[in-house]
Order: C-alpha cells, then structure tokens, then sequence
C-alpha cells in the first residue's frame, strides 16, 4: 500500500466517525429544542380557566409573551451548530493534519514545523465559511432563523386556532407536539448537511496549505439517507464523473470551492491526491 493510500484510508476512518456523530448529534440537538417547547405548555397553563380552556380575550396577550419562545429556539439551535461546526473544524484538523505528518513527516508536509498553519487559525477560517458563505445571497444563519421562525408560526396558528374552537390545553399541547415533530427533520437537515461541508472544507482547506498535495479525489456514496438510483441524479455523482484538469474522474483542485456543498445532507468526502514530485524532491 501507498503512503497515499495509507493517508487516504486513514480520512475514511476519520469521515465515518464524523458523519455518524453528526447523525447523532442531529438527535440530541432536536431533543435540546423540544424541551423548549414543552415550556409553552406551562405557558399555556398560566393562561387556562377552571375548565381548562383559554378565553378568547387574552389570546394576543398571550402570544406576545409567548414570542420569547421563537427567540429561544433560534439562539439553542444556533449556538448548538456553531459548537458541533467548531468540534468538526478542531476533529478534522487534528486528525488529519496529524495523519500527514505521522505518514510524512512536518519538513515533507508544511517545509519545517514553523511553517505548519497554526490550528487556531485553520478551524477559524473552516468556521467562517461555514456561516458566512452565501446560496443565493441567504447564510446559514438565515436559514437557521427561518426554520425557527417557520416553527413559531406554525404553533401560534395552532394555539390560536385551538383558542377559537374552544380545545382544552392539553388538545393544544398535543398538536402543537405535532407541529414540532414535523418540523424537527428540517432541524436535522440543517445539521447533518453543514457537518460534512466543515468536513470536506477542512479536507480541502488543509491539504491547500501544504506542499505536497496537489488535488483532492470526490469520494462520493449513496450514504445513509439516498437509494443508490436516486443517488446517481445527485450532483456529487456528477461532480465525481468529471474530470476537468486531466487528472482523472471526480479530481479537483483544493481552491475550488463549489465541489464542497454539492446538495443537502451529502456525505461525500475527499482523498488526497499528493505531488509526487515533491514527494521525490524531500526523499
């Protein structure tokens, strides 16, 4: 086996530990923000009369304080991803900066260990192309408060419909459980599609700051969520079928920021393709 055979199974252990915590952690995340919700309950609770309905009267009362709960949601779910963003950013660049010079060695990778990129500097730059970048002029931000928001809006409809029709609290309540739990998946999306772009943009971010890697390789799979036909109709597919510097199928450079969110909840990855003229010039 090839030091970069070697070096790339090593990033496939490292992604398959990366992805499946991402999953899970998507899990724990949308418990986090479901025990917010169940405060609305005690909210609501606040509001009953003796027979366990709301009046009619105090429905804009309260909904005003119940807007506190949107901004509650919005900052849990936001801070969550931030921090899961930063453990991927400090995993990868951990891992795979240390699989590079375990295998090679700090003079071969970087020109000498005062030449390595500070690691406070590398996760920094990984993280804020994560929530800066723009699709379409809307950032990860704006995507995460108009999933908050969609959920808000969502249960006033519910809590003001089930006020007008005259529900108890607890038949409220319990569709506005249904509310969430048919929301919670675009939580869950959001999460386990930024994970592997912070994935592949440290792949790709580290092995640019290198000498002697001089390409990253698409390695693209059906994953865990797409049928191996539908996989095929997805742009990573396509990506890994072109080869648009002559180096080969699925072959790209570390620059090319496009190849590192082909579609939501992808999880391909990269592997490394190395110099072997530098690699010949420091043996």
């Amino acid at each position: 086996m090839s030091v970069q055979d070697e070096i790339n199974k090593a990033m496939d252990d490292i992604a398959q530990e990366i992805f499946d915590n991402a999953y899970e952690d998507a899990d724990m995340v949308v418990d986090k923000i479901d025990r917010i919700r169940t405060q609305v309950g005690g909210i609501l609770s606040d509001y009953s009369k003796d027979d366990g309905t709301i009046s009619k009267s105090r429905i804009n009362t309260l909904l005003r304080e119940l807007d506190e709960i949107e901004i509650e949601v919005n900052s849990e779910f936001s801070e969550e991803l931030e921090q899961l963003v930063t453990k991927t950013a400090e995993q990868a660049e951990k891992n795979l900066t240390g699989v590079l010079i375990a295998m090679l060695g700090v003079a071969v990778v970087f020109g000498g260990r005062d030449k390595r990129p500070k690691a406070s500097e590398t996760i920094n730059e990984i993280i804020d192309f994560v929530f800066n970048r723009e699709i379409d002029g809307i950032t990860l931000s704006d995507r995460v408060a108009s999933v908050a928001g969609l959920l808000w809006d969502t249960m006033q409809r519910e809590i003001r419909y089930g006020v007008y029709r005259g529900f108890s609290i607890s038949q409220i309540s319990s569709r506005i459980k249904d509310v969430f739990e048919r929301t919670a998946w675009q939580f869950k999306r959001i999460i386990t599609t930024e994970i592997p772009i912070a994935f592949r943009k440290s792949i790709s971010h580290i092995g640019g700051k290198t000498r002697i890697i001089k390409a990253v390789k698409i390695i693209d799979e059906p994953g865990r969520l797409a049928h191996p036909d539908t996989h095929r109709r997805h742009e990573c597919h396509r990506l890994a079928e072109q080869n648009p510097y002559g180096m080969g199928k699925g072959v790209y450079l570390p620059k090319d920021t496009y190849i590192f969110d082909p579609h939501p909840q992808c999880t391909a990855y990269f592997h490394y393709i190395l110099d072997d003229k530098e690699l010949t010039g420091n043996a």
